[in-house]
């Protein structure tokens, strides 16, 4: 009895990943029509590989992202949005010096959907290909052209 129960327990769990596995590609490709109809809104070129950066102006890697945008040019296939959370003044200006690498959105101004792609708790979010990363941090994200050892317990999502 117990090998036939251990038989129809490996069909559950069997049937129970492959509903999982759908459950996730199917929100993988709603979040991407998502992503694309909020380009297509902003007249942002859909690309090869997208990503996005919640930032404050207040917070302290504000500077740091500022410092990167300057020196690295974004890939040619990539768009760059920056969710910033800034008075609209300084919005403004930011997307006149960041304009050429990254389309720059004022978060109290934009579509609630922005910040349900990036989630909550998550300060960057890049899709390319079939793959999503999300970001804890935006010093982690930068890790990723500049490595140095980090202070502080950051994490990466991959799904």
């Amino acid at each position: 009895m117990t090998y036939y129960a251990a038989i129809l327990l490996c069909i559950v769990m069997a049937i129970v990943a492959a509903l999982l596995w759908h459950q996730k590609k199917r929100v993988r490709h709603s979040e991407v029509d998502l992503l694309h109809r909020l380009l297509a809104n902003h007249n942002i070129p859909v690309l090869a590989k997208a990503t996005i950066i919640r930032i404050d102006y207040a917070h302290s890697s504000f500077k740091t992202i500022e410092e990167w945008l300057s020196l690295h040019p974004t890939e040619r296939d990539q768009s760059l949005i920056i969710l910033l959370h800034a008075p609209e003044w300084l919005c403004n200006i930011k997307r006149k010096t960041w304009g050429a690498r990254a389309t720059v959105l004022d978060a109290t101004q934009c579509h609630p959907a922005w910040d349900m792609l990036v989630r909550s708790g998550y300060t960057v979010a890049e899709w390319s290909d079939n793959r999503i990363r999300r970001f804890t941090d935006q010093q982690l994200y930068l890790n990723h052209f500049t490595p140095h050892p980090s202070p502080s317990k950051q994490e990466v999502i991959e799904t």
